[in-house]
């Protein structure tokens, strides 16, 4: 089998400007989304980190109420 030859106008100036184009136009939009999207993922992150944490500290006063040595009532 013979190998295909690359089409010389898919190298043409004009085509290779518009790919470039294309390109930063998908980088763009891909960028543009990823900031609509940072703040409702991050206070969502935020939020399970809160209550993680929340319900650990909650363990550890139950742990050290049991303990005998929470010294707040």
């Amino acid at each position: 089998m013979a190998k295909r030859k690359v089409r010389p106008m898919l190298m043409d100036a004009k085509y290779v400007r518009r790919r470039r184009w294309a390109a930063t136009a998908i980088i763009g939009v891909a960028v543009f989304i990823a900031m609509l999207l940072y703040p409702v993922l991050d206070s969502i992150a935020e939020g399970a980190c809160v209550t993680q944490l929340d319900g650990k500290s909650e363990w550890a006063v139950e742990y050290s109420r049991q303990l005998g040595e929470y010294p707040y009532e």
